[in-house]
């Protein structure tokens, strides 16, 4: 399963992206200030490409980009957690943005520029539940909050695996404690910066309508000997 603190995520991904005097261009993966998700399909380092466009929750960045297999490109289902000023519509079509992404979306309203607490305490309530109620082997957790490194030490108490990912940069606020936290960490702003040099063509919108995609044995890669079985 994987839990995508995407309030933080979006903040830091743009303020990457700055540093790097690039922009992260909105469209289906971002609107700025409410939500981002990683670029797919991306050129690797060696030239080849990877992710397959037309599935946006998957898991090519899991890979250390030298040839390794990726990891299940499959989980469960992928938890993403941002919040949204303005009205009811503005939060709904927000959430069916991030369906569309298939994502199951948890959307708060907020007042403008403040941040929500109900993000990392409905990460965290989701997180230790589906560990305790043995819905997962490994999570993927994409956030980089120290406010997080009890719930992880408590999951890994119950026996399960933490995969954290998030930006490894300065300006990426990624806390060192809840690294050490974890089993294992993906680096996140290479790729991040990779996507602000790829403008996104499709506008942000509520027509994103597509339905989740069956999630078949058939469409899993396997993982290699060393990588955590994913849930």
């Amino acid at each position: 399963m994987v839990f995508v603190d995407g309030e933080n995520l979006t903040i830091r991904a743009q303020c990457v992206a700055e540093a790097n005097n690039l922009a992260l261009v909105e469209g289906r993966n971002h609107k700025r200030n409410v939500f981002y998700w990683l670029p797919s399909p991306v050129n690797t380092f060696d030239g080849t490409q990877i992710g397959d466009p037309l599935l946006p929750v998957n898991y090519w960045w899991l890979t250390d980009f030298r040839g390794a297999e990726t990891l299940d490109s499959w989980a469960k289902r992928a938890y993403y957690y941002t919040s949204c000023p303005g009205d009811g519509m503005a939060v709904d079509e927000v959430r069916h943005a991030l369906w569309g992404l298939k994502f199951h979306p948890e959307v708060f309203h907020k007042k403008r520029n403040e941040k929500t607490k109900a993000i990392d305490i409905t990460l965290a309530k989701d997180l230790l539940s589906h560990a305790f109620l043995d819905n997962y082997d490994t999570c993927i957790l994409v956030a980089g909050d120290r406010d997080y490194v009890p719930v992880v030490e408590e999951v890994k108490r119950i026996g399960k695996n933490v995969w954290l990912a998030f930006l490894d940069c300065p300006e990426g606020g990624l806390s060192e404690e809840l690294r050490l936290a974890s089993d294992y960490f993906t680096p996140l702003h290479d790729i991040i910066l990779k996507g602000a040099k790829q403008p996104q063509t499709q506008p942000f919108s509520q027509s994103q309508d597509a339905a989740p995609v069956s999630q078949s044995t058939e469409s899993r890669t396997e993982a290699t000997e060393q990588q955590p079985p994913l849930s």
